[in-house]
């Protein structure tokens, strides 16, 4: 496994990073067995990057697999809180559910332009200090959009920034691909590290799952790649994907399944809270009926499940 020198951080991390959201509550709702062996397995093939946020409900996967493991590893999270208090408290669990007294990126998590970022500059300040104090080792910040990655190019605090890239621009909500690689270019000559989410778009590329990877591996603007990851299975083969390995062809099939999707049942509300916190725009409401879907837009993410009051939306 490629190892790389994440921007000025001082953290070296594997080319590929083990992302967790498929694990957690937002979608399969894996057991803490299930989701530790996933992680665990990409571990032990030289992973040693792995992604999770307040949000996902992966803090118990993370713990499971990383216990025990003598090897440096470096674990990144997130959190969307606003303000200095909530933030304090999104570290504070974050340190206590990992059984780690040092979180090396903590992300504010979904960006979405310098007016959000302005908005959530006490949130910011918190991380600061509990960098200042030892206990948080990067300072980070997520996006889905163009105009939140040219915020934080233009934020010094931040060191790593997170945005959607895959080769067909799917994820990113206000701008074109072309944009957005011009702003990561940017991020990295302001010596910031550029960490591509969502290469599969969510699953919708999960059966050419090494041509989407290796085109965002071959940009030339990205330092590391996080990639989702649900089985044992996926890791091997996502991990033979990046070390230029032909996937064997008993895994091949791990990564041909048919492509997730959204699922809003009749038991919605239409409270209108999903649409609000989707940020693609990929919900449209309609008058006391569920929101309609875009799969055009739609990442899969999950967020809009992490609202919802009576836990009408799945991602299946």
């Amino acid at each position: 496994m490629k190892m790389i020198e994440l921007g000025k951080t001082g953290l070296t991390v594997s080319e590929m990073c083990a992302g967790t959201l498929p694990l957690g509550t937002l979608q399969a709702k894996a057991s803490t067995e299930d989701g530790a062996a996933a992680i665990r397995r990409a571990i032990d093939l030289g992973v040693n990057f792995i992604d999770t946020a307040q949000a996902y409900g992966t803090y118990g996967h993370v713990a499971h697999a990383i216990a025990g493991v003598q090897k440096d590893l470096i674990v990144a999270s997130k959190s969307h809180a606003g303000n200095y208090e909530d933030m304090e408290k999104a570290i504070y669990e974050c340190r206590k559910a990992l059984r780690r007294q040092v979180i090396d990126i903590f992300y504010l998590h979904l960006v979405k332009d310098e007016e959000n970022l302005h908005q959530r500059s006490w949130a910011l300040r918190a991380i600061e200090d509990f960098k200042k104090a030892g206990a948080v080792r990067a300072i980070g910040a997520t996006t889905h959009t163009n105009a939140g990655l040219r915020a934080a190019a233009d934020c010094p605090e931040i060191e790593v920034v997170m945005a959607c890239i895959n080769d067909k621009g799917m994820g990113i909500v206000d701008g074109s691909l072309e944009e957005c690689l011009q702003l990561c270019g940017l991020c990295r000559e302001r010596g910031k590290a550029v960490i591509a989410m969502k290469p599969l778009a969510g699953g919708h590329f999960i059966g050419r799952a090494a041509e989407a990877i290796n085109y965002v591996r071959a940009l030339g603007e990205v330092d590391a790649i996080a990639v989702g990851l649900l089985t044992p299975e996926e890791a091997e083969a996502d991990v033979a994907i990046f070390d230029e390995r032909e996937i064997p062809a008993g895994l091949a099939a791990s990564l041909n399944a048919e492509p997730k999707h959204v699922i809003i049942y009749e038991s919605c509300e239409c409270c209108g809270r999903c649409i609000e916190r989707c940020p693609q725009g990929a919900l449209t409401p309609r008058r006391h009926k569920p929101p309609v879907v875009d799969p055009d837009k739609c990442v899969l993410c999950g967020y809009c499940a992490e609202v919802c009051p009576r836990f009408a939306i799945r991602v299946v």
